[in-house]
Parts: structure tokens; sequence; C-alpha cells
């Protein structure tokens, strides 16, 4: 027993051999990783102390994409400008690789830079520059992205904000949560609320979209406007799902928005509004086809009891232009339609035609079915 637990110590004390291989026991194994982990941290630490160093690293001359010349320096850091690497002259500067704690301020950026609350490039980014809160820059090529904001020049690459974004000209990506602002956008536009821009050539998608011209592409908002080659359109039709409705349509005509109010009297006596999206092509002289998503929903006319009913109708109609100014319209749709009643009362009686599928689960039904609209419209 003496000598087993001799043994036994050994074993936990030394390290052993198994299959000819030499294994560390589970203490050993951890302090090793401890100290790997100590001896690279110190080596990143001692490497960026070098490069942040004006009297160890060396300075040089980098003559920028416009031509001009301007001094060069790996790194800088700073805390809150101007408690920084070069002090003030950090504007003078252009660096690889700038950290910033709170608030940095550079010349040029090269590379990466890192800001804690806020990072200013007076000059190019060519690389990345990111912000707990929002960056500055003149031109960038490359990413910018803000917790709250950011602000450029032009930006060839992507831009993102948390809230908002603004460049004079996008050749790329420019998301915003609330909005984003640009004179020119070769790209792509996307905000939560609001998108402006003098020129679109792309796509833009948000709530609220405004544009002096799109010279290319369309803008998919739910509301649509454009000054310059804007098209309008007010449109009464008749069908068995509205029985009567207006409609007015603005955008361009590779995508425009619908807003429509209607009634119905045919079946149950209900109000109705509609939003939704159309496009309108030319397919001769005379004819053009009109594909339109709307989405309907209904309402007594008392405005009491109200079970929640909504349809969505594709339509692939046609229109008969008489002139420049007026057309007569056929759209013949495809629906679905969901509804909830309330208690033992009745679902709405919406259209004359039945559907040609049902489904019913408690008090929930959906149904589909296809509709016809007739109407004369002006632009």
């Amino acid at each position: 027993m003496v000598q087993r637990s001799e043994l036994e110590r050994k074993m936990d004390t030394q390290d052993h051999v198994k299959n000819g291989k030499r294994v560390m026991n589970g203490g050993d194994f951890m302090s090793s990783r401890i100290i790997s982990k100590l001896c690279t941290l110190f080596l990143l630490f001692t490497l960026f102390c070098y490069l942040t160093n004006p009297a160890l690293a060396q300075e040089t001359t980098y003559t920028t994409s416009n031509g001009h010349e301007t001094k060069s320096f790996p790194a800088q850091c700073s805390i809150y400008y101007p408690f920084a690497t070069h002090g003030k002259q950090s504007t003078d500067y252009l660096y690889h690789f700038s950290l910033n704690l709170l608030y940095g301020k550079i010349g040029e950026l090269n590379g990466v830079e890192v800001s804690g609350l806020v990072g200013i490039a007076q000059g190019d980014v060519h690389g990345m520059q990111i912000a707990g809160i929002g960056n500055g820059a003149g031109n960038v090529k490359g990413i910018q992205t803000g917790g709250l904001f950011t602000a450029a020049d032009d930006v060839k690459g992507l831009q993102v904000g948390g809230l908002f974004n603004a460049a004079a000209k996008v050749q790329g990506v420019q998301t915003g949560g609330l909005f984003n602002a640009a004179d020119e956008v070769n790209g792509l536009q996307i905000s939560g609320i609001f998108n402006r821009s003098h020129t679109l050539r792309g796509v833009q998608i948000g709530l609220v979209s405004v544009n002096d011209t799109i010279e290319k592409g369309f803008s998919m908002s739910l509301v649509n406007i454009v000054k310059r080659g804007v098209y309008r359109e007010w449109e009464a039709s008749f069908s068995e799902y509205v029985n009567i409705s207006v409609s007015y349509k603005m955008g361009t005509k590779k995508f425009y928005s619908i807003y429509s109010v209607g009634a119905n009297f045919i079946e149950d006596n209900l109000w109705a509004y509609g939003v939704g999206f159309g496009n309108r092509t030319a397919l001769g002289n005379r004819i053009d086809f009109r594909p339109e998503l709307v989405s309907y929903s209904y309402l007594p006319m008392d405005f009491k009891n109200v079970r929640f009913t909504f349809s969505t109708h594709l339509k692939f109609g046609f229109v008969y232009n008489i002139n420049e100014k007026l057309g007569l319209s056929l759209a013949p749709s495809v629906y679905t339609m969901n509804s909830n009643r309330k208690s033992d009362a009745e679902h709405y009686h919406v259209s004359p035609m039945g559907a040609f599928y049902t489904r019913e689960k408690g008090k929930d039904r959906t149904t589909m079915g296809v509709g016809l609209s007739l109407g004369i419209s002006l632009q």
C-alpha cells in the first residue's frame, strides 16, 4: 500500500509517458496556456508601443490618391484629442492604424481606425473606420460604420449608421436606422424611415423617399416623391371586392406607390382602404401592362363590432390609352383573404364571387379566389 501511494504521488507531480508521447497533467497544462497568452499580450503591447512611439518608429512620406504628399506613421493612439501620439499634429499625419479610446482626430487613414466614441479623419479613408457613436471623413473607400451616425464626402463601399448617414456621393451601399441623405446615390440606399437624394441610380428602400431625379432603378417606399420625371395617376374603379374606389398613384412608372379608399354595398356595407405598389410598362402605342400588388382592409360603415379582415390582391392589369392623359383599365386578380370574427358573429361578406379555397380554424378564416376590376384613369 505504501509503494502504491508513492507511485500515485509521483504520477500527480511529474510528467508521464503514455503510448510513447509526453503528456502533462491538468495543472501544468493550464499554467502553460496562461503563460503563452501572457507572452502573446506582452509582445502585442510591445509592438503597439513601438509603432506609436515617435522616438522609435520611422516616419515616412506618403503620396495620397489625389497626388499630394503627407507625413505617414504606422499607428497612433489617443485618449481624447489632442491627447494623442502626435498631439495636435495628428491631423498632419496619415496612419495605418488608429486607436481612439474616446475621441480622436487624424489627417488621413490607410488601414483601420477604431474609436470608442467618435473618430474624425480630416482627409481620405482607405480601409475601415469604426466608432461607438460616429465617424467623419473626407472621401471613404471601404467601410465606414458608426453606432449613431456617419458622415463623408464621397463613399465607395459601405456606409452604416445606427441612426443616420450623410454623404455627397455614394457608390455602393448606404444604410441607416432612421434616415439617409446623399446628393447622388449609385447603388443601394436603405433606411428605416426616410431617404433623401438628388439623383438616384439604383434602388431605394424606406417608408418615405424623396428624390429630385431617378435616372436608373426605382424607389421601393411607401411614399415616393420625385420632383422630376414623376408619375402620378388618379383612378376610379369598380370591382366585386371594392365596389367603388378611388386610387392615387405616385412615383415612377418603373415603381409607384398606391393609396386607395372605397366602399362596398353589394354585400355588406363596408369601408375599404388599401396600400400597394405597381409598375406600368408600354406594350405598344396604346396598350400598357400594369401589374400591381395591393393590400385592403375592411371596416363596417358604422365602425362598430369591427372584425379584422384583410385581403391582398395581385392584379394583372392592362390599360388602353385613349390619349396621353386618359385611359381605360381591366385588371383580373388573384387574392388571399384573412378574417377574424368576434363571438358568434359571421365573417364579413366582401365579394359575391365564391372563393376556390377556404380554410377555417376557430374564429379565423383564410380564403383564396379571383377578382376583376374595371377603371378609368387620369394621369
